[in-house]
């Protein structure tokens, strides 16, 4: 005869679906929320107000993350170089951060931007000499400060938004307008379509 075997009752099994079940309850509370196109059209239009010098600047980063479904470390190493717009066509190719790290090599993005962001995007773009950096934050320790405070202005629209949360929401709103997740992975820069079901 032979013993049924109850893998349910081995104490191992029931370790390693207690860590898995952790490992996914831990990743479920590390994803940002995602924003939404209306969250962050908010954001920049009180940015727009703002007395601070600096506001305008995270307005057009932020309207630039959002057309490129871009992760925040990777818009603030651009360089006015690496960023063409031609009417409303905008063309951007990553050469620093984590896109390019990712497809070990240049990261082009071709898309449009909408008309409400044109002169805004325009005129960052005009600031800046084609070899120096859009945002002036070549070092890790600035990005992060500059991350903090693109944070801050989000959560000052609505409050659990962080700066990840525009590139998930914009890759969402892909989604949700019938792009297909191959035209997605080509766009986002993700390494395997699972990585990106994470985020949609």
């Amino acid at each position: 005869a032979s013993a049924n075997i109850r893998i349910n009752d081995s104490p191992l099994w029931r370790d390693v679906l207690r860590q898995a079940s952790k490992k996914k309850i831990a990743q479920e509370k590390s994803q940002a929320e995602p924003a939404t196109l209306e969250d962050v059209r908010r954001t920049i239009a009180r940015l727009l107000t703002s007395a601070d010098p600096a506001a305008r600047h995270r307005a057009a980063q932020l309207a630039l993350m959002w057309v490129t479904c871009a992760r925040p470390g990777c818009t603030l190493q651009l360089k006015r170089r690496d960023v063409q717009l031609t009417g409303l066509d905008l063309h951007v190719i990553f050469v620093r951060g984590k896109a390019h790290e990712l497809r070990k090599g240049p990261h082009p993005v071709s898309t449009r931007i909408p008309e409400e962001w044109k002169a805004l995007i325009t005129s960052a773009l005009e600031a800046v000499p084609p070899n120096q950096f859009l945002w002036a934050f070549p070092s890790l320790q600035a990005r992060c400060l500059a991350v903090k405070a693109l944070s801050a202005d989000l959560r000052a629209t609505r409050q659990p938004l962080q700066a990840r949360s525009i590139r998930r929401g914009a890759l969402r709103a892909l989604a949700e307008a019938g792009v297909s997740e191959t035209d997605i992975l080509a766009f986002s820069g993700h390494s395997s379509v699972q990585t990106l079901r994470d985020y949609i």
